[in-house]
């Protein structure tokens, strides 16, 4: 017979914290191994060589991404790597996380600035500080929610696409240097302005391998000589993913919530280091490496996460039609063993409900790597064209008008971002939970 002492009341798992978040990751992805390791290993000596003794700068060092790479990057000793963003307090983190590590020898090749990289102070942190031989850029807005206004909308234009040209200009100044960018899978046949967003920045960034100068300015500098990107599947846990929400949910005594009708991959964070690392050593000028992941096995729904993400709290969930009754409900279901979820279908603007990574105008290569696809054709805007939209879109931002702007951008990305199937629902993600 169980004593007081022994009995654990539910409501307590509110306040401790999930008792294994690799267990969680492994049932989420249902890998007990990291999906690209084994490229990694096979790959190990060119990796090394791509990295050793080399100056590497990090744009976006701080977010999820870029700072599992800069993981990755610090094992392979660098010279110098510079690591820029705009969040002190997450550059502060990062650097304690570093140094903290066991398994890590940072030495005194990591330099931290906080800086954004598309603004003047950018230009400058690239003309002092370079040059250098690699350059991983991940700073981005990465937020469908950011077409909730035209001022948001406008600034992830500013990062996502004009800053972009200029900071890519910026390292064409300076020296000959490889280029590495994020981009994502929402810029494959893009549902929203913000994968058209990034569907644009892979567009700019191929044309600086192949044109001098910038899209929006004069000059003469050489093309870059490499540049590759690669379009991700969500990040789990990741900073501002809806995962890391529900964490956040629980801990704050908050229901669950999220589209019961949208399913997406998921990586770790440690994979996204990795597939980084592959992609910036490894692919040729002008590549898109993608995860190869399978629709019918890899696919998952945000309610099975919920269900997965409370059971390791010790919780069953309860499902909930409205918010307003999740809400209430909070105040009796966790002394139940139950959690309250409310998860319906997704009537929000630029929600795409299937992940996917490859259109169909574009042509994925021979088979190099066990757990990567790499498009190796992907369908070039003429540089007339993108220097008009780049022009349009300059104009849009700089006045935002709440009236306009919106329907002006539309009309740009889909010059650009040709499958772009934007649907205008007049309601958006701030409006729920």
């Amino acid at each position: 017979m169980s004593t007081p002492s022994d009995q654990t009341n539910p409501a307590d798992a509110l306040r401790a914290p999930a008792s294994d978040l690799d267990a969680i990751l492994s049932r989420i992805t249902q890998r007990h191994e990291d999906l690209f390791q084994a490229d990694v290993d096979t790959n190990e000596d060119a990796i090394r060589a791509g990295i050793e003794g080399k100056r590497i700068l990090v744009t976006g060092a701080a977010g999820s991404i870029g700072a599992a790479t800069v993981s990755q990057i610090i094992r392979y000793r660098p010279a110098t790597l510079d690591a820029i963003d705009i969040s002190e307090n997450t550059m502060v983190e990062l650097v304690r996380d570093l140094r903290s590590r066991p398994d890590l020898d940072v030495g005194r090749a990591l330099r931290t600035s906080i800086v954004d990289f598309g603004s003047k102070l950018g230009e400058r942190f690239v003309e002092r500080v370079g040059p250098f031989d690699r350059v991983m850029h991940f700073a981005a807005m990465k937020h469908v929610r950011a077409e909730r206004d035209v001022f948001s909308l406008s600034r992830m234009i500013e990062t996502n696409v004009l800053g972009v040209d200029r900071f890519l200009g910026a390292v064409k100044r300076n020296g000959p240097c490889d280029v590495f960018a994020i981009s994502s899978d929402k810029a494959c046949r893009p549902a929203n302005l913000m994968g058209a967003s990034k569907r644009l920045m892979e567009q700019i960034a191929f044309w600086h391998a192949d044109r001098p100068g910038t899209l929006l300015g004069k000059g003469n500098e050489p093309p870059l000589p490499r540049v590759a990107c690669t379009r991700f599947a969500n990040v789990a846990f990741s900073d501002g993913s809806l995962l890391a929400g529900f964490l956040n949910r629980i801990r704050k005594r908050q229901p669950l919530a999220g589209p019961s009708d949208v399913r997406r991959f998921f990586i770790t964070e440690r994979e996204a280091g990795q597939m980084c690392l592959l992609t910036a050593a490894l692919a040729q000028s002008k590549q898109i490496f993608v995860p190869r992941l399978d629709p019918l096995a890899d696919l998952r729904s945000f309610a099975e996460i919920a269900e997965i993400v409370l059971d390791a709290f010790g919780y069953a969930p309860r499902w909930y039609e409205t918010d307003a009754e999740a809400r209430r409900a909070m105040g009796s279901d966790p002394a139940e063993g139950r959690y309250p979820c409310c998860f319906v279908p997704s009537e929000t603007t630029g929600e795409k409900q299937i992940e996917e990574f490859v259109a169909g105008d574009e042509r994925v290569g021979p088979l190099q790597f066990k757990a990567l696809d790499v498009i190796v054709d992907s369908p070039a805007i003429d540089g007339e064209t993108l220097a008009e939209v780049l022009v349009g879109l300059r104009q849009a931002v700089e006045r935002p008008d709440p009236d306009s702007t919106k329907a002006r951008i539309v009309d740009l990305m889909a010059r650009v971002a040709t499958h772009l199937q934007h649907v205008e629902t007049g309601r958006d993600l701030d409006q729920g939970m």
